[in-house]
């Protein structure tokens, strides 16, 4: 046993002579060993001492720790790639060591992540935080960052960004910075695990305001590109410029993808558009992002959907491309946060922030003159402290945060120091003066705010609103925005709640308030009207407003009540009646005309000169007044009644004919004879049918006609037992023939069929984008075609519905199914995918 022990002392000798008082080891593989002396040097010539360790040593000299203390890969052993030997071994190795940083230099194969977690959405997601808390009591021990490099090529290149950010420290390019805040959340929610209230809606935008307030903009000579600020702003414009060089650091909150982040018009900037990208200026950012799996590193682990033209993922080609960044700062899956805020006198302030958005906003705040790694290790555990995260939750919130914490990761040289900037507080933020018909009530109708300088104005409706012209729901929308302006004003078009942000180059001031349309009386009412002898007339006046009307001049008899004109006529002729209608102190007048006449007899049914009609029709009529009615044709009787509203049978018409009638009124003893009206009866449709065979799918199409115009009603037999309905029906057959029918109805009835043979022989449709259906239904759920339905799916068709691939498809993409591609699809195969319930 002492044999032993003396073996192991005299190892951890060689490897770590000066480990003692030693400041960073460096983990890499052999295959990397003279790129990894380059690095020590570097951080040597920092006053960083700096040791190699490589995992083949490690491999040989220790034995793996424990499983880490939290759900996952020890209980689900999926990834075959993965050598979680070798990361327990590499957690037990740094139990002995003595340092601050620990540079792990290599891509997921070389070293791999400490662990898999397994937290709140069910999929593992990598974390190399065990690295940094090797005792797995959550609090980091070490500073750690990951260079991703798999070849020598990529380590050069990641070797000349560090050593160009050295050699640029002097040069004041680190005070250049870029803030870009995108709308996140479409619609308020709260949940076991965050709440998105409504000034949150747009949380990207939030994260900007609340490092704008800390003193930010003050202290970084900031570009700002927000989502609302579209026409004014292009995002993709002002990342190009920040990854091409000059700038030391850029700030990204919105949606995310292994391979990309959000930006203008809900696109994506992917890696491909950095790969387009010369560096045109000396020194590449810091990049931080809470952008779902912006930080994801082990595609040589996980089966990472990336599409084909995407030249990598998007944090390690940030540091192996030319252009980019130095370093990345993100989450490995999925990512969320939560802000808080105060509302006084209707001025809203950003009252603080958890989970991913904090850990990035701490970082920053420790980054000036500090290393890359101990701002981020600073950061993580004020986090840690603050949000009370907890080894093992007891609720699905402590579960989220546990997440977030554990995806937090450093992609990059954790040794890299950045500049020291001077943190100023903010100045004053620009000041509202609230309108007097707006404190303390509803702003109605036009509301003018002024400024104490120029600003950018915008407002946005907080009220959850359908609207039926655009057919959907609105929550957080920006409904209008001004540029360079001291006095703006604002019409609502909704009754609600809004946020006024008005913004002055470095500072925003947001305002709530509460207002509401105001309309002037406006009324419309036929302004000539027919009426009778004897019967009462109602004319009804439509008002914008809640009004009410009054007579000013009319024939005996006439009055206004609820908004209607009522009069019985006691003699005709031509009569005038002025009315006026007030509301909320405003009146408009009104004049209609009214012509009354004697009888008036008028066909109810059938209309005059309609074709189409049944074989048995109902012949009506009505009067001014009662009297007692004969109807005739050609001078044969057909029937008889009595009344205002009288109708008779006739039966036994002939298909296609003419028929007049006419009725003669008998009205105490005047008899009044209507005028001759005719109809025709229908004409028998003929049926006929065209179809398209596209593999097991056959398209039918009826061509049937009808010489009445009718609309025609369609029953299929496909003559495989099954039928169909609809006159433009698609169904899918097994191979072999098929004698379908089709028999057409008319609206009154009559019916004919026609029959025909189909041939149909299997084929499976292949499609641009690769995708398979699974299940045989005909829709196409696998979309990246990698032979099954998982969350890779979900994100590729989340991120590319609207490109051709898939809009030139929507036969096999329709999962909702409404005849078009839109985020609703998205839903129902997330549903199907999620809890296996299919909706189409």
């Amino acid at each position: 046993m002492r044999v032993s022990v003396i073996v192991l002392l005299a190892i951890l000798l060689v490897l770590f002579p000066r480990t003692a008082c030693g400041k960073e080891v460096i983990i890499t593989s052999e295959k990397l060993i003279n790129q990894a002396e380059e690095l020590k040097q570097i951080h040597e010539n920092l006053g960083v001492k700096s040791e190699i360790v490589t995992v083949e040593q490690i491999w040989r000299d220790y034995s793996a720790a424990e499983d880490p203390p939290v759900e996952g890969y020890s209980t689900e052993q999926v990834y075959e790639k993965y050598n979680y030997t070798l990361a327990r071994k590499v957690i037990s190795f740094l139990r002995s060591v003595n340092a601050s940083h620990i540079t792990i230099f290599g891509d997921a194969d070389v070293v791999p992540p400490s662990y898999y977690a397994k937290l709140v959405y069910g999929e593992l997601f990598p974390t190399d935080f065990f690295y940094a808390s090797p005792d797995y009591d959550l609090k980091p021990d070490f500073a750690v960052g990951r260079i991703p490099v798999s070849n020598v090529d990529e380590a050069e290149k990641v070797l000349n960004k560090v050593k160009e950010w050295i050699s640029e420290f002097n040069s004041g390019n680190y005070r250049n910075a870029v803030l870009v805040g995108m709308r996140i959340y479409a619609a308020p929610f709260s949940s076991d695990k965050a709440t998105i209230d409504d000034y949150e809606v747009w949380q990207g935008e939030t994260a900007v305001k609340l490092l704008e307030d800390l003193g930010f903009t003050e202290s970084f000579y900031s570009e700002i590109a927000l989502g609302s600020d579209q026409e004014w702003t292009s995002i993709k414009q002002t990342l190009d410029e920040a990854f091409s060089g000059g700038y030391g650091l850029v700030f990204h909150v919105g949606h995310g993808v292994p391979y990309a982040l959000d930006s203008d018009d809900g696109g994506m900037y992917t890696t491909r558009y950095m790969n387009m990208l010369d560096k045109s200026r000396p020194l590449l950012p810091v990049v931080l992002s809470s952008g779902c799996s912006a930080a994801a590193f082990d595609d040589e682990i996980r089966d990472i959907y990336l599409p084909s033209w995407a030249p990598g993922l998007w944090s390690e080609f940030l540091l192996t491309n030319d252009a980019g960044g130095v370093a990345f700062i993100g989450f490995t899956g999925t990512a969320g946060s939560d802000y808080q805020f105060a509302e006084k006198n209707g001025y809203v302030e950003v009252a603080g922030v958890m989970h991913a958005d904090n850990i990035l906003i701490k970082t920053i705040q420790h980054l000036p003159g500090n290393r890359i790694g101990d701002a981020f290790k600073a950061a993580l555990e004020e986090v840690l402290e603050d949000e009370g995260i907890r080894l093992n939750p007891s609720t699905k919130k402590e579960e989220w945060m546990l997440r977030i914490y554990l995806e937090a990761e450093l992609i990059g040289d954790p040794v890299l120091q950045y500049p020291a900037v001077e943190w100023n507080q903010p100045r004053t933020h620009p000041k509202i003066d609230i309108p007097p018909n707006c404190i303390d009530t509803v702003c109605k109708g036009k509301t003018t705010f002024n400024f104490d300088r120029t600003v950018s104005a915008k407002v946005f409706y907080l009220e959850h609103r359908y609207l039926p012209d655009k057919g959907y729901s609105i929550f957080g929308e920006l409904v209008d925005k001004a540029k360079d302006v001291r006095e703006y004003t604002f019409d609502p078009p909704y009754e609600g709640k809004y946020l006024l942000r008005v913004f002055d180059g470095k500072l925003e001031s947001w305002l709530a308030f509460y207002a509401s349309p105001i309309d002037e009386l406006e009324i419309s009412y036929p302004h000539n009207v027919t009426a009778h002898v004897g019967e009462l007339l109602e004319v009804k006046i439509n008002a914008n407003l809640d009004a009410e009307c009054s007579i000013i001049s009319a024939p005996d008899g006439v009055s206004c009540e609820n908004m209607t004109i009522k009069w019985i006529p006691a003699e005709s002729g031509i009569f005038r009646i002025i009315f006026t209608v007030s509301a909320n102190n405003d009146s408009v007048q009104g004049e209609i005309e009214v012509k009354v006449e004697g009888m008036n007899i008028t066909a109810i049914s059938p209309q005059n000169g309609s074709t189409g009609q049944p074989l048995d029709v109902e012949l009506c009529v009505s009067l001014s007044r009662s009297c007692s009615v004969e109807f005739y044709s050609s001078g044969n009787l057909i029937g008889y009644g009595e009344g205002k509203n009288v109708c008779v049978e006739w039966s036994g018409l002939d298909e296609g004919r003419k028929y007049e009638w006419m009725v003669k009124a008998n009205c105490n003893g005047t008899v009044y004879n209507s005028n001759t009206w005719w109809f025709r009866t229908s004409f028998r449709p003929a049926a006929d049918f065209r179809f398209e065979v596209n593999g097991s799918s056959v398209h039918f199409i009826s061509t049937s006609t009808d010489a009445d115009g009718q609309q025609l009603t369609c029953i299929w037999e496909f003559g495989d037992g099954t039928q169909g309905n609809g006159c433009d029906t698609t169904h899918n057959f097994e191979a072999g023939n098929y004698t379908v029918t089709l028999t057409v109805t008319d609206e009154t009835g009559l019916s004919s069929s026609i029959s025909k043979v189909v041939t149909v022989t299997k084929n499976e449709t292949e499609l641009p984008a690769g995708s398979k259906d699974l299940d045989g239904d005909g829709l196409y759920e696998d979309i990246n075609g990698d032979g099954r339905l998982d969350f890779n799916d979900i994100a590729c068709f989340q991120w590319h519905f609207n490109e051709p691939q898939f809009q030139d498809y929507v036969e096999y993409y329709d999962f909702k199914p409404d005849g078009v591609i839109n985020t609703r699809d998205v839903l129902e195969l997330y549903v199907y995918w999620k809890w296996g319930i299919k909706r189409w």
